[in-house]
Parts: structure tokens; C-alpha cells; sequence
């Protein structure tokens, strides 16, 4: 058994950890993680000029969210509703894109510009309230 081998030198297990965290710091500098950019939603009508405005620790204003009740009707009630603050880039305006209908289908979306960014934000994370209870955090 490993247990009850003899080992021929002390194992410092404290100062190979430290010299391993120690590399891997080095590496994060020298090769940063490069951030994933949350695609612009299809719907919108400049997505190709376009991008998702993240905040100060690089996460998006996007959000997807659904509600399914399948007791609801005949065939139940499989909704979606998506939401996107996005820059675009061209004409320098920002933009609140809402989509929302039924799982599966694409759904009927509004883009409504905004005159900054802050002002855009804003109307989002107020959205975001008044859908799901929640701050936007």
C-alpha cells in the first residue's frame, strides 16, 4: 500500500503548491483569459455593426428568461423573454432590444433607442424588476 510505502525524501506538499499557484499567476499575466463576447440577438435590425454593453466586471446586460405552466390551456403556456442592452457601433447609440413570445418561435421584438448609456441601463434594470422580482445585480 501507498500508505505504508517508505518514501526516500520528505515531501513538501505546502512549497510545491505555492511554487504551482505562483506559475499559474505568471501565466494569467503573460496570457490573459480572453472574455467571450455575448452574441447581439438575430432580431435586431444592425446586429452586424453591433454589441452587447457589459459592465465594469465584463458581464453582459442580456438576459433570456422563460415561463412554462403547462396547465395552462389546451397546449399550455411556453413563453420567452429576451432582453439585451446593445451599442451600436456605427451611429453611436444605444439600444434596448425586447423579444418575447413563444418557445420555439421568434417572436415579436421592440428596439427602442436610448440617448445614453446610463439612460439604457437603467430602463433595463427596471424592466428586469418589474419581470422577475429581482435587482439586477
Amino acid at each position: 500500500m501507498i500508505a505504508d510505502a517508505e518514501w526516500p525524501e520528505e515531501v513538501d506538499y505546502e512549497g510545491d503548491a505555492e511554487k504551482h499557484i505562483n506559475e499559474e499567476m505568471k501565466n494569467e499575466v503573460n496570457n490573459p483569459i480572453a472574455i467571450e463576447e455575448t452574441p447581439v440577438d438575430h432580431c435586431f435590425s444592425a446586429a452586424a455593426s453591433s454589441e452587447v454593453v457589459t459592465d465594469e466586471n465584463h458581464h453582459p446586460y442580456s438576459l433570456f428568461m422563460t415561463k412554462v405552466d403547462i396547465k395552462r390551456g389546451e397546449f399550455g403556456e411556453y413563453l420567452f423573454y429576451r432582453m439585451q442592452v446593445i451599442h451600436e457601433k456605427n451611429r453611436d447609440v444605444y439600444y434596448m432590444l425586447n423579444r418575447w413570445g413563444r418557445i420555439g418561435e421568434d417572436g415579436m421584438h421592440q428596439e427602442t433607442p436610448y440617448p445614453s448609456k446610463e439612460d439604457c441601463i437603467k430602463e433595463y434594470c427596471k424592466i428586469f424588476k418589474d419581470k422577475s422580482g429581482n435587482d439586477w445585480a
